[in-house]
């Protein structure tokens, strides 16, 4: 065993030691944050299966899912969309869902991919400022792929809407105490 590699495990196992050996102590203020935050989270998101979409938030959502599938077409024919195309053209699959604007039948996880890196490509999707998060595409082609009717004008966007707030909104609003 050469000396560097010597030194690297007993490093490790200094480590490891040094943080088996310490007690973990929790300040019981911080458990008990963490527990209003998780359950004021839990009981947003059950209390939200209940109830309709305001009609501002509904047509915000179906703005998202065409933005991302605008973004989609236009990405496909970028660098990173025809990348994909070659990549999975390359992987095959066995042929569960399309890639879009492509001829391409391949496995869901393929499509997903291809339809995500296409939504990416020229960074014209959504984007959400708080978070910095693009959530339409890996959401629309997630859905996309699960077969999961995209009837814009009905439950899609409901869905959409509720995803967005679960990934984004209310986290930060529960974590940082603004509204969402």
């Amino acid at each position: 065993m050469t000396d560097y590699r010597r030194r690297r495990m007993l490093q490790g196992a200094g480590g490891f030691v040094a943080a088996t050996a310490l007690p973990f102590r929790q300040s019981p203020s911080s458990s008990g944050a963490t527990a209003n935050v998780t359950g004021r989270l839990a009981r947003y998101m059950v209390e939200a299966r209940s109830r309709s979409l305001p009609p501002q938030a509904a047509r915000e959502a179906k703005h998202r899912i065409l933005d991302t599938l605008g973004a989609i077409v236009s990405g496909a024919r970028l660098k990173p969309g025809e990348m994909a195309i070659r990549y999975i053209r390359e992987q095959g699959g066995v042929p569960q869902a399309s890639v879009l604007t492509t001829d391409i039948k391949t496995s869901a996880v393929n499509a997903a991919l291809a339809n995500g890196m296409f939504g990416h490509a020229d960074e014209t999707d959504d984007f959400e400022p708080v978070t910095k998060a693009h959530p339409g595409c890996a959401d629309v082609p997630a859905a996309l792929v699960a077969q999961v009717e995209l009837v814009v004008l009905g439950h899609e966007a409901q869905a959409q809407h509720a995803r967005f707030e679960r990934r984004v909104r209310a986290p930060c609003a529960a974590l940082c105490g603004t509204p969402g």
